[in-house]
């Protein structure tokens, strides 16, 4: 699984061109290997990701996503 930050701060800051750049650069891109039970990846709530899952694409038709509640 692949994530780029795409906060509106970020991306509005960009031309169509610098965007288009931005997405296709792979270091720009954090990762998280492939485990078959799920994935358990850290966010920081009130930013938005980019979300892709690489080379395997996407032989799945639902994702879902628990957000623990904090104590």
């Amino acid at each position: 699984m692949k994530y780029l930050p795409y906060d509106d701060l970020v991306i509005n800051a960009m031309d169509e061109t610098e965007l288009e750049e931005y997405i296709v650069t792979r270091e720009n891109y954090g990762s998280q290997n492939w485990i078959s039970d799920g994935y358990a990846i850290p966010f920081v709530t009130g930013h938005k990701y980019k979300i892709h899952w690489g080379l395997i694409g996407t032989n799945f038709e639902d994702m879902n996503i628990l957000i623990p509640r904090a104590y």
